[in-house]
């Protein structure tokens, strides 16, 4: 009786009305949130992501299935980066106005990848109807979060793969194929169930299904292998410190409480009583200071002494808001950037932003759009891109602020001489104690586990960490909380199939995927 229910859902669906069809498809997406970090519950798109299926394997035009599709996206995402909205709601933000806007409106455009593949499925192959429906629904739907993760910029954040945060064994696989290529097997796992919907002979479910099993249990097998036979491997000479002030985000900026916030990051600094005598990486988070700020007469000397008290040589990583006045016409031009300095505050290394977020570090199309974006300014410049750096012979970086941490195999500049440490600085305040900054955490480890180098992550306040090159949280600072952790850098792993090849293998399962699509589509076999 159970398995008789399950098969008519489909026609059960097409019976529905439109409307009543739109909430629930919804609902799916809605639902499919807790999947996510920091939650972790992945079987629930063992159902989610099947119902989509079944719903769009019945729209009943191009048009009613692109808003289907829409809808399970804007039910997704509206859910899944509600959180967002936190940044408006800071005291004595005057465009906290916007709020709605920011909620409904980023998840209404990510919606749109959504409602294009789902209409173009309808278009050409209705997905319910045959095996080469299912596997183009499979990989139209990998596609599309590929495409969500380059076009306009990008924002790969909750791609599907990442249900498996909470699971060491299986994230190892993003060092395999990264994490798209995790994206497009956990979207053919979760959609095993919906064989049963697409008409396929009995033989050919049972083989996707056992495939799907082997596959599974394949990785589970190698991750467990691979973590097992890479213990933590620390190297001796190099220690990470990690600094959290917690500063609140009305606060970080009111030229009142500067003195208060600066004592607090120097108090921080100060090395422990059992300083290991090696060399140190002090890493304060993204616009920790401006660059004026940190070189003021009476500031400058308070941070050399700090730094001239580490036994052994000692380097601040710093955020910096930093300003350039143009030679030609005194304009003034604001950049996001990392910087370098040794125990004599001289800098040695400098690095600017250059992955911009859109509409909160600049306008897109700022000439026809006549918005100041909500930093309450004309916008940062745009930085030169990916860059290794030079601490001291032996020790290189890779830095990286805010949300570049985001973006798979774009983390470094990816020559074959790979830094020793990518270093990311973020200020996660502005989203309080959300789904945001567990989520941003969890980025972190993908891109660790995928480029097979550490990631220390030092925020403002969210959650500040130090990933090994395998994905386990070595050190960590909790949101909310002040504090700095020493740990000592861990060594790189092997350069791996996906840090060398980026997106290929995800383009040869996916090159599969549509190449199966088309032969079953010809031969006509169901």
């Amino acid at each position: 009786m159970p398995l008789a229910w399950f098969l008519s859902l489909p026609e059960k669906f097409s019976c529905w009305p439109l409307k009543r069809r739109g909430a629930f498809v919804f609902a799916a997406g809605a639902f499919s949130v807790p999947a996510l970090p920091p939650y972790g519950l992945w079987l629930v798109l063992a159902i989610t992501l099947p119902l989509l299926y079944a719903i769009l394997s019945t729209s009943r035009s191009a048009k009613t299935a692109f808003l289907e599709g829409w809808l399970f996206a804007f039910g997704y995402f509206g859910f899944g980066l509600m959180w967002i909205g936190n940044a408006l709601l800071v005291e004595g933000n005057p465009f906290s106005w916007v709020w709605p806007l920011a909620i409904a409106g980023l998840p209404a455009l990510l919606g749109l990848f959504y409602g294009v593949m789902a209409m173009l499925l309808h278009r050409f192959r209705k997905p319910g109807t045959l095996l080469s429906g299912w596997l183009a629904f499979v990989g139209g739907l990998a596609l599309t979060e590929w495409l969500r993760g380059h076009l306009f910029t990008g924002f790969p954040w909750n791609l599907y793969g990442y249900a498996w945060n909470n699971t060491a064994t299986i994230t190892q696989s993003v060092w395999l194929f990264g994490s798209y290529g995790l994206t497009l097997v956990t979207i053919f796992w979760a959609l095993l169930p919906s064989l049963l919907w697409c008409g396929a002979k009995k033989q050919q479910t049972m083989a996707l299904c056992l495939l799907g099993g082997l596959s599974f249990l394949g990785l589970q097998i190698w991750g467990y292998a691979r973590l097992s036979n890479n213990p933590i491997d620390l190297r001796s000479d190099v220690v990470v410190r990690l600094v959290q002030p917690n500063i609140p985000q009305e606060d970080k900026w009111d030229s009142r409480k500067a003195n208060d916030n600066a004592r607090k990051l120097l108090s921080l600094t100060t090395p422990d009583e059992r300083d290991a005598g090696t060399t140190t990486l002090i890493i304060w988070p993204e616009t920790a200071v401006t660059e004026t700020f940190l070189m003021h007469p009476n500031v400058k000397p308070a941070v050399q002494e700090i730094l001239e008290t580490y036994r052994h040589p000692a380097f601040l990583l710093t955020g910096l808001l930093r300003r350039e006045i143009g030679p030609a016409n005194n304009t003034e031009y604001y950049y996001n950037s990392l910087a370098t300095y040794d125990s004599g505050l001289n800098q040695i290394a400098l690095y600017d932003k250059f992955h911009l977020v859109p509409f909160g570090e600049y306008i897109p199309l700022q000439n026809l759009i006549p918005l100041d974006p909500f930093v309450n300014f004309s916008g940062f410049e745009r930085g030169k891109g990916a860059q290794t750096q030079t601490v001291k012979k032996g020790i290189t970086i890779s830095p990286l602020v805010c949300y570049e941490i985001i973006f798979p195999h774009a983390v470094t500049n990816n020559q074959p001489q790979r830094p020793d440490l990518i270093v990311n600085v973020t200020n996660d305040a502005w989203y309080g104690d959300s789904a945001g900054p567990r989520q941003h955490l969890a980025m972190a480890r993908f891109r660790a586990i995928e480029e097979g180098i550490s990631v220390a992550r030092a925020a403002n306040t969210g959650i500040s960490g130090l990933f090994d090159p395998y994905g386990r949280l070595l050190a960590d600072i909790d949101l909310g909380e002040a504090g700095a952790k020493n740990i000592s850098l861990p060594r790189a792993s092997e350069r791996g199939p996906y840090s060398a090849l980026g997106d290929c293998p995800f383009a040869i399962m996916l090159a599969s995927l549509f190449v199966g699509a088309y032969f079953y589509s010809r031969k006509g076999k169901h």
